[in-house]
């Protein structure tokens, strides 16, 4: 068995899903006037002089009150993103999303037999960190500089991935040894083809919703504390996809909730530094061990 064809194989990423694909109100009230009026009444026969006009008693004295202010009418928040429509939402949340720097991606998703959980930091330089979780194989921990990329898994990830059966003596041997260990190769191997497909933030977003005449607006949301609007595009089978985009700041996309991410896949660190710092201790160089050079 060929090494090459055990690690290629092995690193296909499980990152898709299908895809079906209150204006502003013033409401502040009239303003009121109120009018005092003062008037003082002098008997004739006890008409003063002008030169003895008695000054009036506090009794007598008018006092005018002050003019009240209204209270404003209580006014309904403006709906975000008012002058859109859906399907001109959802392109804008998918232009400032494809346009991002970097981004992490984690959630489940359903599919090819299996539920598989990703958790993922992508950026545009292609570096990326993280791990995804092929369904029926198990973990698969990854992270990407400019000259390297490192993967880890355990053997049962490899089993299930790799030609041969149990009894395969040369199988096991190198199953043996890369199992729950840091392996390391050049980013432009061809057996690393695989894992920087994984850590390609064009194809991390190959999946998302970008645009439907169908999508419709929704409602005010909030995903991990951040103000969202929601848009929703039906689906043939009628499962629809909900697309929750932020309101504060960019239109990014914040969660996705799909046919096959039913528990969401979540959009974030957008513009934040990849942590690429390289795995230590007892790192295996796959390409070394083969004999061809590092």
């Amino acid at each position: 068995m060929r090494i090459a064809r055990l690690t290629a194989t092995a690193l296909v990423p499980v990152v898709w899903w299908g895809l079906a694909g209150c204006g502003s109100g013033d409401g502040a009230g009239p303003e009121e006037t109120v009018t005092v009026t003062a008037s003082v009444s002098v008997s004739a026969s006890e008409e003063p002089s002008p030169e003895e006009s008695p000054e009036p008693s506090p009794e007598e004295s008018p006092e005018e009150s002050p003019e009240e202010s209204p209270e404003p009418s209580p006014t309904e928040p403006a709906e975000p993103f008012a002058d859109l429509s859906g399907p001109e939402l959802l392109e804008r949340a998918y232009a400032a999303t494809s346009g991002a720097d970097s981004l992490r991606m984690t959630g489940r998703t359903t599919g090819g037999g299996g539920s598989g959980r990703l958790d993922m930091a992508v950026d545009r330089e292609g570096h990326c960190e993280g791990g995804l979780e092929v369904p029926g194989a198990g973990p698969l921990e990854l992270v990407k500089d400019d000259r390297y990329v490192y993967f880890r898994a355990g053997a049962a990830f490899y089993r299930a991935q790799s030609p041969g059966g149990a009894t395969d003596p040369g199988r096991e041997a190198v199953i043996a040894m890369m199992a729950d260990r840091w392996v390391r190769l050049r980013a432009e191997a061809p057996q690393a083809r695989g894992l920087t497909a994984t850590c390609d933030l064009d194809g991390l977003l190959g999946g998302v919703p970008s645009s439907s005449p169908l999508t419709s607006k929704g409602e005010a949301a909030t995903v991990d504390g951040r103000p969202a609007f929601t848009v929703t595009t039906p689906a043939e089978d009628g499962r629809p996809t909900t697309v929750y985009v932020a309101t504060e700041g960019e239109p990014y996309i914040l969660r996705i909730v799909s046919p096959d991410a039913p528990e969401g896949v979540t959009l974030s660190a957008y513009g934040e530094a990849v942590a690429t710092d390289p795995p230590t201790g007892n790192v295996l160089d796959l390409e070394t061990f083969q004999g061809g050079g590092g």
